[in-house]
């Protein structure tokens, strides 16, 4: 015979569960502390990933997240540290994007000079970081 613990009722078929074992489960967290957050949409644009990445990173590594009307914000701080970014990188490195873009060149086209000159480079999770001022010297002493 099964003993039965007092918070599973079971009441014409029905589990009935006490109200503060419920409330402690979908009780929403509130992040005070942190002030600054991405949306959706700024981080597809601005690392070059699609919106089911976001999510779906978001959830794996259980970043904070809260919703404000229709968009879901993401904590800048936690996104960038579990990207492994931080500002002194930021101002040493590009990244893929942000060199393609200011080049105007494709991506194949920019690894195939990191290959050939040896450019320094980092890689964080699936994010490389390419030294600045090396491809900044190479782009500028190119032929034009």
């Amino acid at each position: 015979m099964e003993t039965r613990r007092k918070s599973d009722r079971n009441v014409k078929g029905k589990a009935h569960y006490p109200k503060n074992m419920l409330q402690k489960i979908f009780a929403k967290k509130q992040y005070s502390d942190i002030s600054e957050w991405y949306t959706v949409a700024e981080i597809t644009e601005k690392f070059g990933v699609s919106k089911q990445y976001v999510y779906e990173y978001t959830s794996d590594h259980k970043l904070p997240k809260k919703r404000e009307g229709k968009e879901m914000l993401i904590s800048k701080y936690h996104w960038e540290q579990s990207k492994g970014l931080d500002l002194t990188e930021n101002e040493l490195y590009y990244t893929v994007p942000q060199a393609t873009e200011k080049f105007g060149i494709g991506r194949s086209h920019l690894y195939d000079l990191i290959r050939a000159h040896k450019i320094p480079k980092i890689k964080r999770g699936q994010s490389i970081l390419i030294h600045r001022q090396a491809l900044d010297s190479i782009m500028n002493n190119r032929k034009k």
